[in-house]
């Protein structure tokens, strides 16, 4: 949670790397913040995004420039998730155990794709039971209202409250069509937090939809991760040679790399 003091800024995170997303190839990033303002949830969480301008020009740090877009009231946030008839969102306990303080709803964590059309397309965990995404039109400045993440049956996909990335197949800033994504597929709309277990993953591979609603379909989950538990797939992608490697950590003391072929795709 954020100081009172209004002298201390607000805590912020960026999960994933910045990329060569934004106007003009400027590296583009999504930032997690708990606001200050007083119509801000303290405990909960929003996402605007960053764009670095004149990083290139290898500046002092005093002299880096950013432009900051979908700011305050335009965050994305838990609250702005457009209703799904017949699907209900999860609202955490004001006071669950064993923290013993506040659970705000919360957006967090966004992972950028571009889409062939030039579209960006984020990709967020959330507190509300399943991943949610939103996309911009104009590299990035404006942003739509976020909605919850639809397999090809238009059912959400179950995520707790844990890290949902998502990547270009071809390469970070490709463009190229393909996705894959990992989620938990569980979540126990019973519980008294949206924090829950991290067990076994799935990658849901998708391709780019030009004329639906939600612009990348995904196909059936297939299992990526069979385990019990674990910590989180704060995760990084990067292409070698025409092969992909998803990078991640294990059990925080390794780092594993796996590539990801053409065979989660068919």
């Amino acid at each position: 949670q954020d100081d009172p003091d209004v002298t201390v800024p607000p805590r912020w995170c960026n999960w994933q790397r910045p990329l060569r997303l934004g106007e003009g190839d400027r590296f583009f990033v999504g930032c997690s913040r708990h606001g200050k303002a007083p119509y801000d949830r303290k405990s909960g969480c929003k996402i605007e995004f960053w764009q670095f301008e004149n990083i290139d020009d290898d500046p002092e740090v005093n002299d880096i420039r950013l432009s900051q877009f979908a700011t305050n009231r335009d965050a994305l946030s838990a609250d702005k998730v457009e209703p799904i008839p017949g699907v209900k969102y999860f609202v955490p306990v004001r006071e669950p155990p064993p923290w013993n303080q506040p659970e705000d709803p919360a957006v967090e964590e966004a992972a950028i794709v571009k889409l062939p059309d030039g579209r960006l397309f984020a990709m967020m965990r959330s507190s509300i039971g399943c991943p949610v995404w939103s996309q911009s039109r104009d590299h990035g400045r404006t942003w739509s209202g976020p909605k919850a993440l639809l397999d090809a049956e238009g059912r959400p996909f179950p995520h707790p409250r844990s890290p949902c990335p998502l990547y270009d197949w071809k390469g970070p800033e490709a463009g190229s069509g393909w996705y894959f994504g990992l989620v938990h597929m569980t979540f126990d709309h019973s519980s008294l937090t949206a924090y829950q277990a991290r067990g076994p993953l799935y990658l849901i591979a998708g391709r780019f939809d030009p004329t639906g609603e939600q612009p990348i379909r995904f196909a059936k989950p297939k299992l990526f991760a069979p385990r019990k538990g674990g910590n989180s797939f704060y995760a990084s992608y990067t292409v070698l040679d025409g092969k992909g490697v998803l990078w991640f950590n294990d059990k925080k003391y390794y780092l594993l790399g796996r590539v990801i072929g053409d065979e989660w795709f068919k």
